[in-house]
């Protein structure tokens, strides 16, 4: 049975030029791998500074192989981008109406 989690990927320090340089190769990687079903994505910004500091995740999978698997191909990891990921299986109690128009 299909599980949702959310991945926190936090980027090192100092590595936005990195994570540029491997932004196409992320991006078609999202769109092409076959681990998990990919529901959203999208940076995080630091608060200040309005720069990316990290992304947020979120997939349905079988398995939390299935995740690890997802993130240990990702560009950023194998590029060494991310201080840290983490991945945690979330339980979504109900879904809210979009706002606005």
């Amino acid at each position: 049975m299909s599980q949702l989690y959310v991945l926190v990927c936090e980027d090192k320090p100092d590595h936005l030029a990195l994570r540029e340089q491997n932004l196409d190769g992320h991006l078609r990687y999202l769109e092409t791998q076959t681990c998990v079903t990919l529901l959203h994505s999208g940076v995080t910004l630091d608060y200040e500074l309005g720069t990316a500091n990290g992304s947020i995740i979120i997939v349905s999978a079988d398995d939390l192989k299935h995740v690890g698997d997802f993130v240990a191909r990702d560009p950023f990891t194998l590029a060494g981008l991310y201080k840290e990921v983490k991945i945690k299986r979330w339980d979504c109690q109900m879904k809210v109406p979009a706002v606005g128009g």
